[in-house]
């Protein structure tokens, strides 16, 4: 069988992601066939594999699977006595699409489907494709469909969406938590998602986020069944931490996991601290460092050394302390931060906070990983290290 994947808008780091995810959860051989606009994957696995896997996943919009023709997806449908339906279209010629021809095609469909006693109605997408919201809240997956047409190159695919990204999960993480320090910054769900993914774990591993903030790394980490570690010098962030788990516990979207949330200063770690730590098997790291208070307008490039220095600072003693922790076949994704500045972008040298034990993944390094939008003075730049043994 045949899969897509719709990218988000970070191409590059959603291609490392899902690489990294079917190589670590399928093990039955598959394919991925790369463009610009959707991934393909030819797999022997079951839709319903393919959505467990698609739902671990956060820099990507939707899923589903290919059909030859329409009359396929229709035939599937006609079981059902009342549907709701929409088509959402991806395409190199979005002018052969207007809004006009889109509702013909969907009262064509809406036709045809009457033609096998099925009631429906249909959904207009806004533009060419329809969003996660509209999907979920018509119930399109379970009660209906969403027809995806690729049209490249004078060439027509057809697809059944089978799973589109848990928006509603996203935002309780990141908006509906008892604790957030907006001044410290905030780190995206859906990249804390990818960032952990990146990392290969399966069920059960451990993570450390040394730098956690206001728990948005441990939050995904325990909702996708990892094991926590999560550390930060300040103690309001640790309690905080310790608050929003409880609360993400108490809405049953935990698995059953271990979790450890307490103080620990990289800069200044504490020997009993550091001894538990060398006991501790933990099988990765994802971590986003304090990189200042959120910015609007470009900064002086005093104001981002200042920042940097704190960056590099924090890094290099991290990455000596886990030298120190003799770890073994161990893998770090980070976040180091690039600025906006009056002169252009700044940002600091990997070299300059990991030594030569450690190596970037080499699969990756073809892309430029990066999470920023379009109006950022703050650019993500994410690497991911593994420890030479």
């Amino acid at each position: 069988m045949k899969y897509f994947f719709i990218p988000g808008r970070n191409y590059d780091l959603s291609k490392a992601e899902i690489v990294s995810v079917f190589s670590t959860f399928i093990s039955s051989n598959y394919n991925f066939q790369f463009s610009d606009r959707y991934i393909l994957v030819d797999s022997k696995e079951s839709p319903e594999v393919i959505t467990r896997v698609f739902n671990r996943l956060g820099g990507f919009l939707s899923c589903g699977l290919i059909y030859d023709d329409v009359d396929l997806i229709i035939d599937e449908i006609s079981e059902l006595q009342r549907v709701t339906f929409g088509v959402s279209i991806y395409t190199d010629l979005p002018k052969n699409y207007s809004k006009d021809s889109i509702k013909t095609f969907l009262e064509q469909l809406k036709d045809l489907l009457k033609s096998k006693e099925v009631s429906s109605r249909y959904l207009m997408p806004n533009g060419l494709t329809l969003d996660s919201a509209q999907v979920l809240h018509n119930h399109l997956i379970d009660k209906g469909f969403e027809l995806v047409i690729f049209d490249f190159k004078g060439k027509k695919t057809f697809g059944r969406t089978l799973g589109v990204q848990n928006i509603e999960f996203f935002s309780k993480v990141e908006f509906d938590k008892p604790y957030t320090n907006k001044e410290m910054g905030v780190l995206p769900a859906k990249l804390a998602t990818i960032m952990i993914n990146l990392l290969g774990l399966k069920d059960g591993e451990t993570i450390w986020d040394p730098f956690c903030g206001s728990g948005t790394v441990p939050l995904v980490a325990l909702s996708n069944g990892l094991n926590v570690l999560a550390s930060d010098i300040d103690v309001k962030a640790v309690e905080g931490t310790q608050k929003n788990i409880e609360w993400l516990a108490a809405g049953n979207q935990l698995n059953t996991v271990n979790m450890n949330v307490f103080q620990f200063d990289v800069l200044n770690p504490d020997g009993k601290i550091v001894s538990t730590l060398r006991k501790t098997a933990f099988h990765g790291l994802a971590s986003e460092p304090y990189m200042g208070p959120p910015q609007f307008k470009r900064m002086s490039v005093t104001k981002a050394t200042k920042l940097l220095s704190g960056v590099e600072s924090l890094y290099s003693n991290l990455f000596l302390l886990l030298e120190n922790l003799k770890l073994y076949r161990f893998k770090a994704v980070i976040v180091v931060p690039s600025y906006k500045t009056f002169k252009g972008w700044m940002t600091i040298s990997l070299n300059s906070i990991v030594s030569k034990k450690w190596k970037v993944e080499s699969n990756l390094k073809e892309g430029d990983l990066h999470w920023k939008r379009s109006d950022s003075i703050i650019k993500r730049n994410i690497f991911v290290l593994s420890k030479k043994n």
